[in-house]
């Protein structure tokens, strides 16, 4: 009998490493060939056990893989523990993150880390409030995702009065058709608890949080690839919109950025000897250039060379109903926002057009459509787009009260096949200029640099397909400005640099990413500090000349005139074996999150059903 348990042991885990090396080498062993193949093993050992005393080479190789198995995964415990989250350093973020009220808006419990994980503790390092706002809830609003959010924030020390559960089903699952009612838990209820599901009262909701809190800075979700995702742009862009129209006086900073896009289903690129930057993924629906995105340094504490032993990887472990882990591999070393500049002077504009809907370019939406259900649909309805049988097409705006101007923004429709490709603008008493669009949904900024300007009319001249318009018409009195104003330390690959293990030479060039005003990087106008005799540093033709010798760590401190900016990074030039035993440790902790945590596992017909019986149960 011995022999036979053995036997059947030994069938069992073969499998299992039969399944694990398909899964790691790209194939997925079918379920009904897993059970056929532990079946057949099983069978075939037990009969060979019927004729044999107990098989002492079987009872060997069990306990060898029982073994191996149970050492790796000790190790590769014990290695995420063994590296240290890097160091956190007062680099002048004050300015950037201090005294706000901060509200984030996100449609689900798990976004907000993808959205700005690494940066909610720097606001509330340097004395600012967070207000987390989650509209929506996957299937019902079951009471764990709601325990997952609020252990996530107390985690990081956001109190939990300042949590908002606006208490919507998920579309995705259909549940607006099978729950008509907002509804939270007995310790959460929602904002308005059995309030019908409608996009008005969404939208009320929002703009009732917005103007009771009157955040200095508002953080939303964008364009992800997910309904609910699409469903709360749009409906977050509409509250803004309308409060700013509301509450003339009322300018926050907004910020928009992805869940899916720059984290959730970015690029799984956490295994590197130092941490990558984001990196660009095309996204249907493009409102947001690339080059113009804002880049905010992260907590240095939330990374680690290990990932399983670093804070990011303790945060998205709270969120256990998502697997969310499963993603923390894709985070990177900055958070990417966009900003959305409140101060136009049109959203008291009186605008009149030829055919269409006028109302469409001062309502800050840069997109809108109505069924939502349909993933691959184009948010098209959002734009001013004048009849067919139009031959004016023009939009006359006339503003409240006359004011300077400096320049205008317009938002051409999202539709590669449907633009505006040419217009012209026509301020009273001048002459028509013409101008050319951007294309695929990004603004086009034009200089007016005019005085006491009461009105002015676009007139479309050349566009394509017959749903071409503009979403959005912006206005502005003073030069367009950055909100942040910080400096960054930089490599080659323009990566964020924190804890940085420079190349084995010793020597490495790095620039300066900076925001706002922050000069140029030139050796008149910043000064170096280190802390080690043995390494060195200077400014030469804009780079940062970093000398480290083999086994030397240095902090170094690079400071604008007057301290202003600043930035801190440690360099380190470890010796080879350390190299070596570094790459190794990644490489056996990046195998063991594929087979067991992350994307990889999923494919592993083991792994599939323990989950599957776990999410029965």
């Amino acid at each position: 009998m011995l022999s036979i348990l053995l036997y059947l042991i030994l069938a069992i885990e073969i499998t299992i490493l039969l399944d694990f090396l398909l899964v790691l080498f790209g194939h997925h062993f079918k379920l009904r060939w897993y059970l056929l193949c532990a079946l057949l093993l099983s069978i075939l050992l037990c009969i060979n056990g019927f004729f044999h005393e107990i098989n002492w080479v079987a009872l060997w190789i069990v306990l060898a893989i029982t073994a191996f198995m149970g050492t790796f995964c000790f190790f590769i415990k014990y290695e995420a523990h063994c590296f240290k989250s890097f160091e956190d350093v007062d680099n002048g973020k004050k300015e950037l993150y201090g005294g706000k009220r901060v509200l984030v808006v996100v449609p689900h419990q798990d976004d907000e880390i993808n959205l700005l994980g690494g940066v909610f503790e720097e606001y509330l390092k340097y004395g600012s409030e967070i207000f987390p706002v989650y509209v929506i809830t996957n299937g019902i609003a079951e009471p764990y995702r709601y325990a997952e959010a609020i252990a996530l924030f107390k985690h990081i020390g956001v109190s939990e009065a300042n949590i908002t559960f606006l208490g919507y089903g998920s579309l995705i699952h259909n549940d607006v058709d099978k729950i008509k009612l907002t509804k939270g838990t007995n310790e959460h209820p929602a904002y308005h608890e059995g309030q019908q599901y409608s996009r008005l009262n969404i939208v009320k909701d929002l703009m009732n949080v917005i103007t009771d809190l009157c955040p200095d800075v508002i953080i939303g979700t964008d364009y992800d690839r997910h309904v609910d995702h699409h469903y709360v742009t749009v409906l977050l862009d509409e509250a803004i919109g309308r409060v700013l129209k509301q509450e003339k006086t009322y300018k926050p900073l907004v910020l928009k950025g992805y869940a899916y896009r720059t984290t959730w289903e970015s690029y799984p690129d956490y295994y590197k000897t130092n941490i990558l930057s984001t990196k660009y993924l095309y996204n249907p629906v493009e409102t947001f250039k690339w080059n113009e995105r804002l880049r905010l340094p992260v907590a240095a504490h939330m990374m680690s060379r290990s990932l399983m032993g670093s804070e990011v990887f303790r945060q998205y472990a709270i969120f256990k109903s998502q697997g969310a882990v499963m993603r923390a591999i894709r985070y990177n070393s900055d958070k990417i926002l966009w900003e959305r500049n409140t101060h136009s002077l049109l959203f008291d504009a009186d605008i009149r057009v030829s055919s269409g809907d006028g109302a469409k370019l001062n309502d800050f939406m840069l997109y809108d459509k109505t069924d939502f259900h349909d993933i691959d649909a184009l948010p098209l309805e959002g734009a001013w787009i004048p009849q067919p049988a139009d031959r004016k097409k023009t939009a006359n705006i006339k503003l409240a009260k006359p004011s300077n101007m400096k320049y205008l923004v317009l938002y051409n429709n999202v539709d590669k096949k449907q633009l505006v490709r040419k217009i012209s603008i026509t301020f009273d008493g001048y002459e028509p200029k013409e101008y050319e669009l951007q294309s695929d949904g990004f603004p086009t900024y034009i200089d007016v640099d005019m005085q006491n300007v009461s009105g002015f009319e676009i007139k479309i001249l050349e566009s394509t397909g017959e749903e071409a318009g503009l979403t959005e018409v912006e206005a502005f009195e003073k030069e367009k400005t950055n909100s942040f104003n910080y400096i960054k330390i930089v490599n080659q690959s323009n990566d964020f640099v924190y804890d940085y293990w420079i190349n084995k030479k010793g020597k490495e060039l790095f620039s300066l990413y900076s925001v706002g005003e922050a000069p140029s990087l030139l050796a008149s106008a910043y000064a170096l500090n280190i802390d080690n005799e043995k390494c060195s540093a200077e400014i030469r033709e804009e780079k940062l000349n970093v000398v480290c010798p083999k086994g030397e760590r240095m902090k170094l401190t690079i400071s604008s005139i007057g301290n202003k900016y600043s930035d801190t990074v440690v360099f380190y030039n470890p010796y080879l074996y350390q190299r070596i035993w570094n790459s190794c440790c990644q490489h056996l902790e990046s195998i063991f999150y594929d087979l067991f945590i992350g994307d990889q596992h999923r494919k592993a017909t083991t792994l599939s059903l323990l989950w599957k019986l776990r999410r029965f149960k």
